[in-house]
């Protein structure tokens, strides 16, 4: 049973994006890449902590803001503390000692003042919004001319699964991500 005491705070109520994230949040499902808006809080913060890009509160007032329902979030709220708690464990930028990482995201994860964990997860989840949509709305290179008769979103879409693949070769393979 799930109560205030064991849960991540920004996800205890109705969470709110503002100003030009949730712009980008609407973009992302007008060109149907996904459906809902929380499935896109679900995937951001592994894509913010992928390409290691934070992003800030915009509280722009003049952008309506973008609410995910507290009855969408509770159903995924183990998945979404499984994220959490990845990347407490995985960041070696906010805490580097391995201990300290595995305390945070399995001995006091809720006992002790979470505040500032959650602050990087947040800025992971919104940098994520922002690396998601570069990727798949703005994006506009041409993979080669065999595909010109896709549309720009596939080919957007092509794109960005192949420069993580990439990636992920690529990178050490001690790593989690």
């Amino acid at each position: 049973m799930l109560n205030d005491n064991n849960m991540l705070k920004i996800f205890s109520n109705d969470y709110k994006v503002t100003g030009k994230h949730s712009t980008m949040l609407s973009e992302l499902v007008q060109n149907n890449f996904f459906e809902y808006y929380w499935q896109i809080c679900m995937v951001a913060p592994l894509v913010g902590f992928f390409y290691q890009h934070k992003g800030q509160i915009d509280k722009n007032n003049d952008i309506k803001p973008s609410t995910i329902f507290l009855n969408q979030l509770t159903p995924r709220y183990e998945d979404f503390d499984f994220i959490y708690r990845l990347i407490l464990l995985a960041d070696e930028h906010y805490c580097e000692s391995a201990q300290e990482r595995i305390d945070k995201a399995f001995r006091t994860i809720y006992q002790e003042n979470t505040q500032d964990d959650e602050k990087i997860f947040q800025e992971y989840l919104l940098g994520g919004v922002e690396k998601l949509y570069e990727k798949l709305v703005l994006d506009d290179t041409k993979s080669d001319d065999s595909d010109i008769s896709l549309p720009q979103n596939f080919r957007n879409l092509g794109n960005f699964i192949e420069e993580i693949k990439i990636n992920n070769v690529s990178d050490n393979s001690d790593k989690i991500f």
